[in-house]
C-alpha cells in the first residue's frame, strides 16, 4: 500500500498508527486505491482520519483537487440521495414489523400490505434483520437473504411497500419484481 500510495513504508505505518496525519489528495488516493465508492464508508474513513465529514463539492469550491481524484468527491446531490436511501430502508424496516405484528397477533387488523399473507414471519425478519448498505445494494441484499423458494413472495412484498411509500421507480427496478403486482 505504502508503494501504491507513494510514500515510504515507515510513513504509511505511521498512518496506520495514527503517529501522523494523511494529506487531503493522500486519502484521496487511498480510496481511489481501494476503489472505496460507498459514501457512508468514506464519510466514516474521513471522520476517523481528519475528524469531519468527507468532502462535497461544496466544500471544495475554490480548492485545487487533483482532475485524477475528482471522480471520488461526492456530489451533494448524492448526499440528499443517500438521506431518501437510509428513510426508505428505514420505512421498510418498519413495515416489516408491522407486517410480522400483524401475522403473529391474532387480534391485529390485517396489514395493508396484500402480499403479506404470502411471505412467512421467518423470511421478513430475515431480509430486514441485516445492516444498511448504501448505494442501491440493500433491496440486493434483502432478496439473497432470504430462501431462494420465498424471495418471489418477499421480491412482491417489498415492491408493493415501495409503491405505498412513494418509490414506483425503486419497486419497478427491483430486481425480478412482479411488475403485475396489486398495487397499494
Amino acid at each position: 500500500m505504502a508503494y501504491s500510495l507513494g510514500v515510504a513504508p515507515i510513513t504509511y505505518e505511521n498512518y496506520e498508527r495514527r503517529r501522523r496525519e494523511p494529506s487531503v489528495p493522500l486519502l484521496l488516493t487511498f480510496g481511489k486505491l481501494c476503489n472505496v465508492r460507498d459514501m457512508l464508508v468514506l464519510d466514516d474513513l474521513w471522520r476517523e482520519v481528519k475528524g469531519r465529514r468527507y468532502p462535497r463539492t461544496s466544500d471544495l469550491v475554490g480548492l485545487n483537487v487533483p482532475s485524477e481524484l475528482r471522480d471520488l468527491i461526492i456530489d451533494d446531490a448524492c448526499e440528499a440521495d443517500a438521506e431518501v436511501e437510509a428513510g426508505l430502508i428505514s420505512a421498510l424496516r418498519a413495515a416489516a414489523l408491522r407486517a410480522i405484528h400483524h401475522r403473529l397477533d391474532s387480534d391485529a387488523a390485517v396489514d395493508p400490505n396484500p402480499e403479506t399473507a404470502r411471505v412467512p414471519v421467518v423470511s421478513l425478519a430475515a431480509a430486514f434483520d441485516q445492516e444498511a448498505p448504501s448505494g442501491g445494494e440493500f433491496l440486493t441484499r434483502v432478496l439473497e437473504a432470504v430462501d431462494v423458494e420465498m424471495q418471489s413472495a418477499v421480491r412482491a412484498w417489498v415492491a408493493w411497500e415501495l409503491r405505498r411509500l412513494g418509490h414506483p421507480e425503486a419497486a419497478r427496478d427491483l430486481p425480478g419484481a412482479d411488475r403485475t403486482a396489486r398495487r397499494p
